[in-house]
């Protein structure tokens, strides 16, 4: 009788996480990935993912598909994380939410060469069973036979020598464990019923000797857990004797305060304009900003600017990634560090790369200070005080209109600094 309640109980938890349907595995493939020899570790940030509506073919080599409200967000932590100073973070507040992550590098892998498969989780809130499962979109008679679609998921409920789901932790889940996870699929397929048949890894791959990684592989959270909110990273897939781990990492800026100054965590994306509070010092402690354009419009200003009338910019490379050519004006217009009235020092930087590829546009300075009065302006000159502005020791290249422009009102000391041009122009 026990045995008969708790087959009943698994097969309405297998059901309620919902599997992915065939229609993301059958388009926009991309080949198979050549792991190099080894453990391998990749970065994945949000500049690395498409966000796409469940069942569309995939626009990236990582995408995460939702449905209804279900949110992902790269983040710091939760806690001390297993890689680097980030996760991904999925939440699902009712029961018909769903949020995927998946990776489409692995097309066309074997599942009998697959050697190593594990996550790593955090659960912040949810029930006490449920935690973010792993999906693997299979061909389960190999590409020679027509049809042959399910998905296979691991579920940590399962595997219960693992231990229980727990609250406020990272768990480390072990999805292969010699070949003896417990997974299901989610259609019927030799040696396995749909849903309610609770198998290990080798039970699947001995019955189905030709399967192969159709379409995405990786993390999914899906209906029937409302409420849950969980993190994962170090998610690892090994074949024929070598493995890649995802490392999930926070991309967005981030910086330590103390006192006046304000240092810079790691390297990091922004979308708009990053202000310096005023008379605060930037300190990026060699690490480096990158400009990219947010997901509607064009990235517009400068990518580090001041917010009253003094700054200071230190050990900071600044830079820009895929900036769409769109022409601005006034302080619209694209440049990498830029003190608009403000005095202070701009020391020790590297500014590259600051520009919309081989614009026209008449923007993309990378270090600029300006203060009215311009030329042409009138009006009292005790309406425009002078500031006074160090520039110095920076390395400037690869910008679009100027390396170093002092415009108006402004006092400034351009010392020691390395400016490469792009020579003779036509």
């Amino acid at each position: 009788m026990r045995k008969a309640l708790l087959a009943a109980a698994l097969g309405t938890l297998a059901a309620c996480s919902d599997a992915t349907s065939p229609s993301l595995s059958t388009t926009g493939k991309s080949p198979r990935l050549t792991l190099a020899s080894g453990n391998n570790t990749v970065t994945v940030t949000e500049s690395s993912i498409a966000r796409q509506a469940e069942d569309t073919p995939p626009a990236k080599s990582w995408v995460f598909y939702t449905r209804n409200v279900a949110t992902g967000t790269f983040r710091v932590g939760p806690s001390t994380t297993p890689l680097g100073n980030g996760s991904f973070e999925v939440s699902t507040p009712a029961s018909g939410d769903k949020g995927s992550l998946f990776n489409f590098d692995h097309v066309g892998t074997k599942l009998a060469d697959v050697d190593a498969i594990s996550y790593d989780t955090y659960r912040s809130a949810g029930n006490a069973q449920q935690v973010t499962a792993l999906n693997i979109q299979v061909d389960f008679n190999g590409p020679d036979v027509s049809g042959g679609f399910t998905t296979l998921v691991f579920e940590p409920v399962y595997n219960t020598a693992q231990g229980a789901v727990a609250n406020d932790t990272w768990q480390h889940w072990d999805a292969y464990d010699a070949g003896n996870a417990v997974w299901w699929s989610s259609k019927s397929i030799p040696g396995v019923c749909e849903f309610n048949c609770f198998v290990s890894w080798n039970t699947i791959v001995g019955n189905n000797p030709d399967a192969t990684i159709l379409g995405g592989f990786g993390i999914n959270q899906g209906s029937g857990n409302e409420t849950l909110v969980a993190s994962v990273d170090a998610l690892k897939l090994g074949y024929s004797g070598n493995s890649v781990t995802y490392n999930f990492e926070d991309n967005a800026c981030h910086f330590t305060t103390s006192g006046s100054t304000m240092t810079l965590n790691g390297d990091c994306v922004t979308t708009s304009t990053i202000s310096i509070p005023n008379g605060f010092t930037l300190d990026g402690d060699g690490h480096s900003i990158t400009a990219m354009d947010p997901a509607s419009g064009h990235f517009t200003g400068a990518v580090i600017t001041n917010a009253g009338a003094s700054a200071n910019v230190i050990n900071l490379t600044v830079t820009a990634s895929g900036l769409s050519d769109v022409c601005d004006g006034g302080t619209d217009r694209l440049r990498g560090i830029m003190f608009d009235g403000a005095s202070g020092s701009i020391t020790g930087n590297t500014v590259t790369g600051v520009r919309q590829g081989l614009s026209g546009c008449q923007e993309g300075n990378a270090i600029e200070a300006r203060n009215a009065p311009f030329a042409g302006e009138t009006g009292p000159i005790d309406m425009h005080p002078d500031v006074s502005v160090t520039i110095s020791n920076n390395t400037v290249n690869n910008y679009q209109k100027n390396g170093i422009t002092v415009n108006g009102a402004v006092v400034a000391n351009v010392t020691g600094n390395i400016v490469t041009g792009d020579g003779s122009i036509s």
